[in-house]
Protein backbone atom coordinates (compact mmCIF):
# COMPACT_ATOMS: atom_id res chain seq x y z
CA UNK A 1 0.00 0.00 0.00
CA UNK A 2 2.61 2.59 1.40
CA UNK A 3 5.36 1.12 -1.20
CA UNK A 4 2.72 1.35 -3.94
CA UNK A 5 2.04 5.37 -3.71
CA UNK A 6 6.07 5.98 -2.94
CA UNK A 7 6.77 3.86 -6.00
CA UNK A 8 3.97 5.61 -7.92
CA UNK A 9 5.09 9.28 -6.45
CA UNK A 10 8.78 9.45 -6.91
CA UNK A 11 9.88 6.81 -9.52
CA UNK A 12 6.29 5.22 -11.47
CA UNK A 13 5.29 5.45 -14.32
CA UNK A 14 2.51 7.52 -16.07
CA UNK A 15 0.06 4.16 -15.64
CA UNK A 16 0.72 4.21 -11.74
CA UNK A 17 0.34 7.60 -10.74
CA UNK A 18 -2.48 7.62 -13.02
CA UNK A 19 -3.56 4.31 -10.65
CA UNK A 20 -2.98 6.03 -7.86
CA UNK A 21 -4.96 9.14 -8.61
CA UNK A 22 -8.08 7.46 -9.81
CA UNK A 23 -7.87 5.66 -6.60
CA UNK A 24 -7.98 8.53 -4.37
CA UNK A 25 -10.46 10.17 -6.24
CA UNK A 26 -12.62 7.26 -6.18
CA UNK A 27 -12.26 6.99 -2.24
CA UNK A 28 -11.83 10.37 -1.63
CA UNK A 29 -11.88 11.81 1.57
CA UNK A 30 -11.58 7.62 2.81
CA UNK A 31 -8.10 7.40 1.46
CA UNK A 32 -6.51 9.98 3.89
CA UNK A 33 -7.89 8.05 6.64
CA UNK A 34 -6.83 4.52 5.39
CA UNK A 35 -3.66 6.01 4.92
CA UNK A 36 -3.43 7.57 8.31
CA UNK A 37 -4.88 4.32 10.10
CA UNK A 38 -2.03 2.34 7.92
CA UNK A 39 0.92 4.40 9.20
CA UNK A 40 -0.25 3.83 12.49
CA UNK A 41 0.00 0.11 12.59
CA UNK A 42 3.10 -1.65 13.50
CA UNK A 43 4.54 -3.77 10.54
CA UNK A 44 2.86 -7.32 10.58
CA UNK A 45 6.47 -8.74 9.88
CA UNK A 46 8.02 -10.28 13.59
CA UNK A 47 5.52 -9.52 15.61
CA UNK A 48 3.00 -11.25 17.87
CA UNK A 49 0.11 -9.53 16.13
CA UNK A 50 0.95 -10.76 12.73
CA UNK A 51 -2.34 -13.26 12.66
CA UNK A 52 -4.59 -10.44 13.44
CA UNK A 53 -2.49 -7.74 11.36
CA UNK A 54 -2.06 -9.51 8.27
CA UNK A 55 -5.28 -9.94 6.86
CA UNK A 56 -6.40 -6.24 7.89
CA UNK A 57 -3.37 -5.27 5.51
CA UNK A 58 -4.10 -7.17 3.33
CA UNK A 59 -7.80 -5.72 2.66
CA UNK A 60 -5.63 -2.23 2.67
CA UNK A 61 -3.75 -3.55 -0.17
CA UNK A 62 -6.97 -4.71 -2.34
CA UNK A 63 -7.29 -1.53 -4.73
CA UNK A 64 -3.58 -1.76 -5.54
CA UNK A 65 -3.19 -4.64 -6.67
CA UNK A 66 -3.36 -5.78 -10.59
CA UNK A 67 -6.40 -6.51 -12.09
CA UNK A 68 -5.11 -10.40 -13.03
CA UNK A 69 -3.87 -10.85 -9.77
CA UNK A 70 -7.51 -10.18 -8.11
CA UNK A 71 -8.29 -13.49 -10.17
CA UNK A 72 -7.41 -15.32 -6.90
Amino acid sequence: YLSFKAKAMHEGTAEARTKLAKIKAKMGEKFEYLEHIRNKLPPAEKTTLAPLLTPFLDQLNIPFLDDDSKAF
